[in-house]
């Protein structure tokens, strides 16, 4: 009979113990919202970082760890931990957005540090999610245009071209394609400046100056009737212009 007893009372505290861990749990998260919200971001992340350590498969855990991290500019930590989430609950409405928002601003960040295949990286996944945001296709082209990783650039634009709607973000497109052509033939790699200027040129034949760097291209490339042709279309829309003149009179490679 005693032994009956202790057995019971043993599973009863056990119940209890267990109540006690998931209300532990659920109060551990409430203190971590409420500060959170109140901007005491480090504590706020040791309240979260408890409670996955009691529930490593708390989505709401990882999900506020994620809004943390991205009040902090911590990019690389906010996109882990908005993917542990969305794995945890890939139904939770507000689980995509912020990793969409985690990926796009750490994307640009790293874009602006110069961190180009890091940004390409963060932003061609922000994109996955979120593919109808036009600008972050201009974001996206400038981080592969910086890693010279021209043929990416080139599908980049196009895609973005075919959902930009307004004509700044066309603009920022196509003055992507300019530069690139521009930069891959300084580099060396004239096939792929061509590539990018013939688009340009196909989507604004009326453009001088796009004619005139393809004009320059063809030539170092050594398609001379190519770069003849193109000179002499700029001088139709450009008469005088200076570099196709130039190059008509001695149509050289360079």
């Amino acid at each position: 009979m005693r032994a009956c007893i202790a057995a019971l009372l043993i599973l009863s505290l056990a119940g209890c113990a267990t109540l006690g861990a998931v209300e532990s749990v659920e109060s551990l998260l409430a203190q971590g919202k409420a500060l959170f919200e109140s901007g005491k971001y480090a504590e706020a992340l040791a309240k979260f970082e408890a409670v996955i350590a009691r529930d490593p498969k708390s989505w709401e855990a990882y999900l506020y760890s994620a809004r943390t991290y991205i009040a902090q500019k911590s990019w690389g930590p906010a996109i882990d931990s908005a993917r542990k989430a969305l794995g945890f609950a890939p139904n939770q409405g507000d689980v995509a957005p912020v990793l969409a928002s985690a990926l796009l601003q750490g994307g640009r960040d790293s874009l602006q540090r110069g961190q180009y295949q890091e940004s390409a990286e963060r932003l061609g996944n922000y994109l996955k999610l979120t593919p109808t945001d036009s600008h972050a296709y201009v974001d996206l082209a400038r981080a592969h245009l910086g890693a010279g990783s021209w043929a990416d650039a080139l599908a980049v634009i196009q895609r973005g071209l075919g959902q930009a709607g307004d004509a700044a973000t066309r603009q920022d497109l196509m003055a992507a394609l300019l530069d690139g052509g521009h930069q891959a033939v300084e580099k060396g790699d004239v096939t792929s400046g061509i590539a990018l200027l013939q688009e340009y040129v196909k989507r604004d034949p009326r453009q001088v100056t796009a004619l005139v760097e393809l004009g320059k291209a063809y030539s170092k490339s050594g398609l001379q009737p190519e770069a003849l042709d193109t000179f002499r279309r700029a001088l139709e829309l450009s008469p005088g212009q200076p570099d196709a003149l130039r190059y008509l009179l001695n149509p050289s490679p360079r």
